[in-house]
């Protein structure tokens, strides 16, 4: 049982630094990457793209992997409130995503007009490490006014 558990921990270890490499590369080449994002009044639909193969590629494999760390609630960016917060509302959250010859189109929507709001603070934030890579990166994502935390129950 005690080796089942840290195979186990070492998948899940092994597969959190591999997303981080993909998440690393996408930054430090952010300047080759295009996202457009459109607001709709359940969510946002997203459109990131490139036209070099090999991050057409990483581009897929990023939005695939964060869809599943999400299903799985495998967690990211504990330092950052929205980050925190987006993980704890994945129940309320209906995702999905379509790959493009060049990149993905991803939605993201929901019911509940707080979590709306959490998912176009996500979209600007994943939008500004397109535009800033690293820099973006580095700072914390503020919750949206108005918002509930479903985390402590508090405003």
């Amino acid at each position: 049982m005690k080796d089942h558990l840290f195979e186990q921990s070492q998948v899940m270890e092994d597969r959190h630094l591999y997303d981080k490499a993909v998440f690393h590369t996408l930054l430090r080449r952010h300047k080759e990457l295009r996202r457009e994002v459109t607001y709709l009044p359940d969510g946002i639909r997203a459109v990131t793209t490139s036209d070099q193969p090999d991050l057409v590629r990483l581009i897929q494999e990023h939005a695939q992997a964060m869809h599943q760390r999400m299903s799985e609630g495998f967690g990211l960016r504990f330092w950052d409130p929205a980050f925190l917060e987006i993980f704890a509302q994945a129940d309320a959250i209906v995702f999905k995503i379509g790959m493009l010859p060049n990149g993905v189109v991803a939605n993201s929507t929901s019911e509940d007009p707080n979590v709306v709001k959490l998912i176009y603070t996500h979209a600007q934030a994943v939008s500004s490490f397109v535009d800033e890579g690293f820099i973006a990166a580095r700072r914390a994502t503020s919750l949206p006014e108005g918002y509930f935390r479903k985390l402590s129950g508090e405003d």
